[in-house]
């Protein structure tokens, strides 16, 4: 599979911690190998690499989720930031 892939190509194998999916994946690795010159990335630790990211899609998921559950009238009103500041008295 890898042999007929296109010179420069890029693997990215998520599943490279519990041995990969491709049979070149060298798990905690990124090298570049082959008669193609493909691109293997390897690495176990996507989530501690890809933290911002991860937590930028999920808040957008999470964000369109609510705007698709909630009756049209109500998205912006609720969707608004509040800067605002309270005290309360005894």
């Amino acid at each position: 599979m890898v042999d007929s892939m296109r010179p420069g190509a890029v693997i990215v194998d998520l599943a490279a911690e519990a041995g990969g999916n491709v049979e070149t994946t060298r798990p905690g690795e990124m090298y570049v190998g082959g008669a193609n010159r493909v691109v293997h990335i390897g690495y176990t630790d996507f989530a501690s690499r890809l933290a911002g990211q991860a937590s930028a899609l999920f808040a957008n998921n999470l964000t369109n989720f609510l705007v698709a559950m909630m009756p049209k009238d109500k998205v912006q009103p609720c969707l608004q930031p509040c800067y605002c500041t309270s005290v309360y008295e005894n």
